[in-house]
């Protein structure tokens, strides 16, 4: 594990001289390249690897993909990769890290243009839907050029309940929501979603090593907390330990 968050964060340092200083300055892009920022990357990828889904030698939408601090996890493991982001400034970025890399300027809350990608085996949503104000329209076209495998991270709202909580977010803050409204769903609303469009859909049982991913969900929320939980969808069903095919009340730490 050690070896592999050391290659998760070269990969994230992984620009041509000179850039990422320029990139770290620039506003809108200046938040990607915080420590806060990284270490919170590194904790979500280093949790996915644990995970013993399929991700070698896939097709990959990876969607909402900011200047590419997850596209390497991807590029290591054999895997072509075409990105989208709303933001041409983080595709930008993107492109001068991985220059192999297939980009598309797509506003997931307009997500029709998708469709004329085609089909990929792994959507790879990290980090977006809760910096959407239409994340069911998202979903609905995520799963229709999704073939295998959607695995999916987001903030959500605590609560049992099937709802969906619309926020504001600071658009002119390129990791936040390209427009002032955003959401923050429940995990059964997320599950909820998920099932109208992938026979099987999955809870892991562990979570990510950060603070904001919670391992007893009955405890009290402070105000203003992030909370974050991880889901995959399938098309085919997944017989592995690490999965959950029932939202849980409580969750391990990710193995070190």
């Amino acid at each position: 594990m050690l070896s592999f968050l050391r290659k998760v964060i070269r990969r994230m340092k992984h620009l041509p001289s000179g850039s990422e200083r320029d990139l770290s300055k620039s506003p809108g892009l200046d938040s990607f390249f915080s420590p806060h920022y990284r270490d919170h990357n590194s904790a979500r990828l280093a949790h996915l690897a644990t995970l013993g889904l399929p991700l070698h030698n896939r097709h990959v939408l990876e969607v909402g993909s900011g200047p590419g601090d997850h596209t390497g996890f991807y590029l290591e493991r054999g895997c072509r990769v075409f990105a989208i982001d709303a933001r041409k400034e983080c595709l930008r970025a993107l492109k001068e890290r991985f220059p192999q890399v297939k980009t598309a300027q797509i506003d997931m809350n307009e997500p029709a243009p998708l469709v004329k990608l085609g089909a990929f085996e792994i959507v790879h949503c990290y980090g977006l839907l809760y910096h959407l104000h239409k994340p069911q329209e998202a979903l609905g076209v995520l799963a229709q050029v999704c073939s295998d495998l959607m695995v999916l991270e987001t903030c959500v709202s605590p609560g049992a309940d099937c709802t969906l909580h619309f926020v504001q977010e600071n658009s002119d803050d390129f990791t936040q929501s390209i427009t002032p409204l955003a959401c923050r769903p429940t995990r059964a609303w997320v599950f909820a979603e998920l099932k109208r469009h992938f026979e099987f859909v999955y809870e892991t049982r562990t979570q990510p090593n950060h603070a904001e991913f919670p391992l007893d969900w009955s405890k009290p929320v402070a105000d203003g907390s992030l909370f974050r939980a991880v889901f995959v969808a399938a098309r085919q069903e997944l017989d592995l330990p690490t999965l959950s095919p029932r939202i849980l009340e409580s969750q391990v730490r990710a193995p070190e």
